[in-house]
């Protein structure tokens, strides 16, 4: 169609290129349209010729009135303003998702190493020892837990502390969500974290003084 309206109507020659894809005749004539006004670039607004695709018949009567001035050509300023601001929308958009993930990073590990310090301060206060040395991931978090089947107290525990990080029973409640279990052993991990969070903001890291300083903490 592209081709007949370009010898039907006579429309000339141009050495303008109006449109990104290979040489050819198929490109020599739509850029004989895109000239007078007829086609412009492929995109999202209606008749806008594609190299790489057929033209429906709706965009091939709308390509003959415009070349018979029944309907007005299309103003290649506009279109190519329209095209800048596609453009930098997509700078933007792809700025802002860019963003989006550096932060969502950053908020992982900042999470990851909250959890990392809470884990090894659980580790400290409940957990066992080898030589003396702290033994990753054997914090007592169900210590003191009301069923005594769930409780994980060791011998050396004093009965008077609760949970995997040592909440006096006094303490787990002036800082639990009414929610929450009124026994510190009965609590989740992320629980008696939350917990401990509200009194390390309180009170610094000398809420739990032996294990601060041995995980330098303060």
């Amino acid at each position: 169609l592209t081709a007949l309206l370009v010898r039907s109507y006579d429309l000339s020659d141009t050495d303008g290129r109006f449109f990104d894809g290979p040489d050819g005749l198929d490109a020599v004539v739509v850029n004989r349209l895109a000239q007078v006004g007829v086609a412009a670039e492929c995109g999202e607004t209606p008749a806008q010729q594609c190299l790489d695709a057929s033209v429906q018949s709706w965009q091939g009567a709308l390509f003959v009135a415009r070349v018979l001035d029944e309907v007005d050509a299309i103003d290649r300023a506009s279109v190519e303003t329209v095209a800048r601001q596609t453009t930098v929308a997509a700078e933007l958009r792809d700025r802002r998702i860019d963003q989006r993930d550096r932060r969502a990073e950053r908020q992982a590990e900042q999470q990851q190493d909250r959890a990392d310090t809470w884990d090894a301060l659980a580790d400290c206060e409940t957990g066992d020892r080898v030589d003396g040395e702290i033994v990753p991931g054997t914090a007592r978090w169900a210590l003191g837990a009301s069923d005594p089947e769930l409780d994980e107290s060791p011998p050396w525990s004093s009965g008077i502390h609760d949970g995997g990080l040592q909440f006096l029973p006094s303490i787990w409640e002036m800082y639990r969500d009414a929610d929450m279990p009124s026994n510190a052993g009965d609590a989740t991990r992320e629980q008696q974290i939350e917990v401990a969070e509200r009194l390390q903001a309180d009170q610094g890291w000398i809420a739990w003084p032996h294990c601060s300083r041995v995980l330098d903490l303060r």
